[in-house]
C-alpha cells in the first residue's frame, strides 16, 4: 500500500513537471514538420520516463554506482539531475525547431526553477515536520501512543510532507512558469547571443546553488549522519532566503530585458514615424515644385505670346520664331509628368524617380497601374514605392555605367482580392544577412539606416500582406503582397454574419 501511494505521487508530480516543461518550451519553440503530431507525446513520455528510472528502478543506480546502490550522500541525487536534463535537451533539439542555444538556455532556466522551488517548499516545511516528529516521539517516551502507532503515524506524517513538497513545488513552478512565459513571449525571438547569456546568467546562478545544496546536504558515514539544517542553525533561514533571491533575478532578468526591448521596439517606431514624415515632405516638396513651375510658366506666357508675334510679324525672323516655340514646346514637356499611373500623386513619385534614373543614365522602365479597388491608402503605396525605389537607385547607382544590368522595372498588378508591387533592380551582388536570415543595410551606419525595410513591412501588415526581398540572377526583386482593407472588412462581416 505504501509503495503504491508513493508511485502514485511520483506520477502525478513527474506528470505535471513534464506538461510545465512543454509550456515553457512551446511558448518560444515550433515543433519540427515530422513531428506536429506526436512531438508533444514524446518529450513529455521520455521526462516521465527518465524521471520513473531514476526514482522507482535501479537501471540507472547500477549503471552510476554498481553495487553501492545505498544513498548515504546527497551529491549523488546530482547526476540523476544532468541526465534529465541532458535526456529533455536532446530529445527537444530533435523535435523542435529553433537554435541550439535557445533550447539550452529554456533547459537550464527550467531546472534552475524546479531546484529553487523544490528546495523552497523542503526548506519551509522542514520546521513542521520536525515540530510534528518531536510531538509524536515526546507521546512515545510518555507512554501516550505506542511504538506500533508510532512507526505507522510517521509514515503517514512522511508521505504527507512529500505530497506538501510535491503539491507546492509544482503549483509554485507553474504560477512562476506562466509568469515568467508570458514576459517572455513578448519578446519571443528577439534575442541574441550576448542577450541570451544575460537572460540565463540568474538560471545557471540558481542551478549551480541547487548543485551545491544537493553536495552538502547530508551525508552519511557509518552510524553518523550530518544533516545541513541540524549542524548549522539558521542555516534553514539562509537557503530559503537564497532560494527566493534566486527566483527574483530570474524574474528580474526576463523584465528587464523586455523593458529594453520596448524601448528599442519604441525607438525603431520613432525613427520610421521620422522617415515616413520625410517621404512626406518630399512628396509635398515635389508637388510644389509642379506647381511652382507651372505658375511660372503661366506668369511668362503672355509674353512669350507677345515675342512670338513679334517674330512672326517680321517675315525675316520666321526661324527664329520657330525656335522659340521650340523652346516654349521643351519648357511645357518639363512640366508634363512622364509616367501616368492612374493617380496624380503616384505619377509625382514614380516621376521624380524617372527623372533621377535619366541623369544617372539608368534604365527605368514603369508598368505601375494604381489600384482599382478601394481600400488603398495613396500615402501607404507611396511609401512602399518611395522606400523600395530608392534602395534600387542606390543599388543601381553603386554599378559602373558600362554595365547592362544598370536597370530599374517597376510592375503592378490586381489578382483577386490582392494587390501586387515588383521593383527589379541590378546590383552589385553583395548582401548581408543577419543571425535571423533578414537582409541588413550594408551601408558604414547600418543602425541609422535600414528602416525603409521597416516601413514597408509596417505598411502591408497594414493590408495584411507581406514583403519579399529576392536576389534573382544579378538583380534584387523586392515584391509585395496587399489585401484591400475594405475586402477584408466585407470578410470579416461575412463570417461574423454567418455565426450569427
Amino acid at each position: 500500500m505504501r509503495e503504491t501511494a508513493y508511485l502514485l505521487l511520483d506520477l502525478t508530480e513527474f506528470s505535471v513537471r513534464g506538461l510545465l516543461l512543454l509550456k515553457l518550451f512551446k511558448e518560444q519553440l515550433s515543433y519540427k514538420k515530422a513531428f506536429q503530431k506526436w512531438g508533444f507525446l514524446m518529450i513529455w513520455g521520455q521526462y516521465l520516463l527518465i524521471q520513473l528510472m531514476i526514482s522507482e528502478t535501479m537501471i540507472i543506480d547500477r549503471l552510476l554506482y554498481g553495487d553501492d546502490q545505498t544513498m548515504d550522500q546527497s551529491i549523488k541525487t546530482v547526476p540523476y539531475v544532468l541526465i534529465s536534463a541532458a535526456f529533455s535537451f536532446i530529445f527537444i533539439h530533435l523535435i523542435m525547431e529553433g537554435k541550439s542555444a535557445v533550447k539550452l538556455y529554456l533547459i537550464v532556466t527550467f531546472y534552475a526553477l524546479l531546484g529553487l522551488c523544490r528546495f523552497l517548499c523542503f526548506t519551509l516545511s522542514q520546521p513542521f515536520l520536525n515540530a510534528y516528529i518531536s510531538y509524536l516521539s515526546d507521546g512515545l517516551i510518555e507512554g501516550e501512543i505506542t511504538l506500533a502507532r508510532f512507526h505507522s503515524l510517521v509514515e503517514v506524517v512522511q508521505f504527507g510532507w512529500n505530497a506538501v513538497i510535491a503539491i507546492g513545488s509544482c503549483t509554485l513552478l507553474f504560477l512562476f512558469l506562466r509568469w515568467y512565459c508570458k514576459h517572455l513571449h513578448s519578446v519571443k525571438g528577439q534575442y541574441t547571443g550576448t542577450e541570451l547569456a544575460y537572460l540565463m546568467l540568474p538560471p545557471l546562478t540558481g542551478l549551480i546553488f541547487c548543485t551545491f545544496l544537493r553536495n552538502i546536504l547530508y551525508s552519511q558515514d557509518g552510524a553518523t549522519i550530518r544533516y545541513l539544517f541540524e549542524d548549522f542553525k539558521g542555516s534553514g533561514f539562509l537557503v530559503a532566503f537564497m532560494t527566493l533571491l534566486l527566483l527574483f533575478l530570474v524574474a528580474a532578468s526576463v523584465l528587464t530585458f523586455e523593458s529594453m526591448v520596448k524601448r528599442q521596439e519604441e525607438k525603431s517606431r520613432l525613427a520610421i514615424y521620422e522617415n515616413q514624415m520625410q517621404d512626406l515632405m518630399q512628396h509635398i516638396k515635389d508637388v510644389e515644385s509642379l506647381y511652382d513651375s507651372i505658375r511660372g510658366m503661366s506668369h511668362d506666357m503672355k509674353n512669350n505670346l507677345y515675342a512670338m508675334e513679334v517674330l512672326l510679324q517680321d517675315g525675316s525672323k520666321e526661324q527664329d520664331a520657330r525656335q522659340y516655340l521650340k523652346r516654349m514646346q521643351d519648357d511645357l514637356s518639363a512640366l508634363e509628368l512622364p509616367v501616368e499611373t492612374g493617380n496624380p500623386i503616384t505619377d509625382v513619385v514614380i516621376g521624380r524617380v524617372y527623372r533621377t534614373c535619366q541623369k544617372e543614365d539608368i534604365d527605368f522602365e514603369c508598368r505601375f497601374v494604381f489600384p482599382k479597388r478601394e481600400g488603398y491608402s495613396v500615402f501607404d503605396i507611396c511609401i512602399l514605392l518611395n522606400n523600395a525605389l530608392d534602395n534600387a537607385l542606390e543599388a543601381c547607382s553603386k554599378l559602373s555605367k558600362e554595365k547592362e544590368d544598370r536597370k530599374i522595372k517597376v510592375t503592378s498588378y490586381e489578382k483577386g482580392n490582392f494587390f501586387f508591387i515588383e521593383i527589379e533592380n541590378g546590383f552589385g551582388g553583395t548582401l548581408r544577412l543577419g543571425k535571423s536570415g533578414d537582409f541588413l543595410s550594408t551601408k558604414e551606419d547600418a543602425e541609422n539606416h535600414g528602416l525603409g525595410i521597416g516601413n514597408m513591412e509596417r505598411c502591408v501588415r497594414k493590408y495584411y500582406g507581406r514583403v519579399e526581398l529576392v536576389p534573382k540572377d544579378g538583380y534584387f526583386v523586392t515584391k509585395m503582397m496587399l489585401q484591400s482593407q475594405n475586402e477584408r472588412r466585407q470578410q470579416y462581416e461575412s463570417n461574423d454574419t454567418d455565426v450569427k
